[in-house]
């Protein structure tokens, strides 16, 4: 073989070993779905499990299917809560110093609560199509059923744009319709062609104004109310400056909740048990203006679950008013 030939000869191998290397596209083994529907065991485990089905239909072998719980807020919480600034920047360091690595943005996550019919107007997702929320820098980027879904995300996260996916032609003829139960049905399969870079390729999108979208932002001096922690401590999405000026007044009342007066501490290793207190909580937000308040008190000495009756109350009253608004009085 002549040299000429053998450069050639080893020129095509090179490419067909580069086209191989493209062409074996695989998906991702994992991916986030979050949910208001199915549940982790006993009742409405059958919904969660035939949600997982259809991720390993489309070869994701192991889905991470969550519950979250029953509104809008309770499924964009979820979804968009995230550790202290301080661990991610750990977490990278580890990645550039120790393996060079530089950090991807992450796969995106469906969320899903858009309810048909439902008897609560606070609960209803009032809109049934799949919307595409990409959002700034490394995070997730979203495919949400749940128009109240997407004015939260607006709220915790920085966005670059909101598509509609009207629908995807050559198997889901409109989002919207089509099935009982297009959480399981539709959503996985837009969410697995976003997460191969595909959905635009494939699906018929429609812009939509951010600008269009409700503000639910909370105001100064005000709150949203988040889903209860699972310790019965109730949370509230501040606005960092409130926070700062409850800490620094020592108390604030929020009648809208609870008429006793509640003790600022600037931990939960500060609040004595039994006394009514609000303090930082662990959860963070993309949006660094926002921070989140607990409301509760501690275990007494000797137990290991919530005792205290008034901390029972007040998270019966929050469950019912999760993603309201309320005012703060400092």
């Amino acid at each position: 073989m002549s040299s000429f030939s053998k450069i050639t000869h080893c020129f095509k191998q090179n490419v067909q070993s580069l086209y191989k290397k493209i062409s074996k596209r695989t998906v991702p083994t994992v991916l986030d779905h979050i949910t208001d529907v199915g549940a982790g065991q006993f009742e409405g485990v059958d919904s969660t499990y035939r949600i997982r089905q259809q991720y390993q239909n489309v070869n994701v072998k192991n889905p991470f299917i969550l519950s979250a719980g029953h509104s809008p807020l309770h499924v964009a919480f979820a979804g968009t809560t995230c550790l202290a600034n301080k661990s991610k920047q750990n977490a990278n360091w580890i990645l550039q110093k120790i393996w060079n690595i530089k950090q991807k943005k992450r796969l995106p996550i469906a969320l899903n609560s858009a309810p048909r019919n439902s008897e609560k107007k606070s609960d209803d997702g009032k809109e049934d199509s799949i919307f595409w929320v990409k959002v700034k820098g490394n995070y997730a980027d979203y495919v949400v059923y749940g128009l109240q879904v997407v004015e939260f995300i607006k709220v915790f996260h920085n966005i670059d744009f909101i598509k509609r996916v009207i629908s995807v032609p050559e198997i889901i003829e409109d989002t919207s319709k089509g099935s009982q139960f297009r959480s399981a049905e539709h959503l996985p399969l837009v969410h697995i062609l976003l997460a191969m870079k595909e959905l635009e390729t494939h699906a018929i999108l429609e812009d939509i104004d951010i600008n269009s979208i409700k503000d639910r932002y909370p105001l100064k001096q005000s709150a949203i109310i988040a889903p209860s922690d699972e310790y019965n401590n109730g949370r509230l999405i501040v606005e960092v400056s409130t926070l700062k000026q409850i800490l620094e007044t020592g108390h604030c009342t929020i009648p809208e909740i609870t008429e006793k007066k509640l003790i600022a501490c600037s931990s939960l290793t500060n609040v004595e048990p039994g006394e009514l207190s609000v303090w930082p909580s662990s959860n963070h937000f993309p949006d660094k203006n926002l921070a989140v308040l607990n409301i509760g008190t501690r275990w007494k000495p000797g137990t290991t679950r919530v005792t205290d009756e008034q901390v029972k109350t007040l998270a019966k009253e929050l469950h019912n008013k999760v993603g309201q608004n309320v005012q703060i009085k400092i």
